[in-house]
């Protein structure tokens, strides 16, 4: 494998999971949507991944909402930047706090596919970041609109994944000291895995 996401070259964007977006979605049921979010929440801190957390008008009880109570619990201390753009490129503080990591390969997710994360994924890419996006943890309003979202970036050469391939591309290989907190998180989120695990021990 080619220049793998390792904990080393990666940053995690969390664009726009917020209470009254979250509602609005329509290409993933929103259980499931915030469960995935949650989860890649948790493998961000397996690795010790560097994040940055993004709103828009998260103040405004009537609109988007605040971000979704997953992400306030993952992140404490993290505080969003809370942005008036459409994507989140051309705020400076969201492209300084990318810049100061010093990593090249943005882990973007969030809402809505089609429109934020597109333009904020293609922007990215134009900038010379390597971008992907982690679709089980992204949605938009339609799965026509998701379709439609997602070949637009793999035709501009975005790398479209779930959040278990992000962990286990993360993790590589079983022998690293990680691998009883991923283990857990797997079986935590997937019945079929927390089965297996069970059974194999």
């Amino acid at each position: 494998m080619n220049n793998p996401l390792t904990p080393e070259n990666a940053v995690m964007i969390f664009f726009d999971d917020q209470t009254g977006l979250m509602l609005a979605t329509g290409s993933i049921e929103t259980q499931a949507l915030q469960q995935n979010i949650a989860a890649l929440a948790r493998v961000a801190h397996i690795f010790h991944l560097p994040v940055v957390l993004t709103t828009s008008a998260a103040t405004n009880p009537q609109g988007p909402g605040p971000l979704i109570p997953e992400l306030r619990e993952a992140f404490p201390d993290l505080p969003p930047i809370d942005r008036t753009t459409i994507g989140a490129w051309e705020d400076p503080r969201i492209t300084d706090a990318i810049r100061q990591t010093g990593r090249k390969k943005l882990l973007l997710s969030g809402i809505a596919t089609d429109a934020g994360i597109a333009m904020t994924a293609l922007s990215a890419k134009e900038a010379g970041y390597e971008v992907y996006v982690v679709t089980d943890a992204s949605a938009t309003w339609s799965a026509q609109a998701e379709t439609a979202a997602l070949l637009r970036l793999t035709q501009a050469g975005v790398i479209l994944m779930s959040w278990v391939a992000v962990a286990a591309e993360l993790q590589m290989d079983w022998s690293r000291p990680t691998s009883d907190a991923l283990a857990q998180l797997l079986s935590t989120h997937i019945t079929r895995w927390s089965y297996l695990a069970a059974h194999h021990s």
